[in-house]
């Protein structure tokens, strides 16, 4: 794959705002792509051509966060070194949540209900009715975000 080419994110001592950028590339091509390739399924399509474009920019982010374990012996000092992968993480999921809000502005309103049909579906499922409370709505997000957690910790 071609996106294993581009450079570690700690190669040259690159800046972690490189990554902000690197993230609003690969969304914006994977949402690109997820229109072209199949219009009806991009909703959910478009996910996961994001995650499979940033999965080898990640693994070889923590492969190189794990060597540092071996290799620094100070917990402070290996914090510090853990905060800059977090910060490049941080910037790639910014990076990509900006791309998709921008897509979500400026693209045809046509398009929009194919692009985002499986995440409004969700949002209205977890809002039930107009008539619940702010309360309700918080238990009901807290409850699903919670079930996403446990299953995210036992499959990995």
């Amino acid at each position: 794959m071609v996106l294993e080419f581009i450079p570690s994110p700690f190669t040259n001592n690159t800046h972690p705002k490189r990554m902000f950028f690197i993230g609003l590339l690969y969304a914006l091509i994977a949402i690109n792509l997820a229109l072209f390739i199949f219009k009806e399924e991009s909703s959910l399509l478009f996910v996961f051509l994001t995650c499979i474009a940033a999965l080898p920019l990640m693994y070889n982010t923590i492969r190189q966060e794990e060597e540092k374990d071996l290799v620094i012996d100070d917990e402070s000092k290996l914090l510090k070194e853990h905060a800059k992968a977090l910060s490049h993480f941080m910037y790639l999921f910014f990076g990509i949540v900006i791309a998709v809000t921008l897509v979500y502005i400026f693209y045809p309103s046509t398009i929009l209900p194919d692009l985002f049909s499986v995440q409004t579906e969700t949002i209205t499922t977890i809002n039930g009715g107009v008539t619940q409370t702010e309360f309700t709505t918080f238990i009901n997000i807290l409850s699903n975000n919670l079930r996403v957690l446990i299953l995210s910790i036992f499959f990995a």
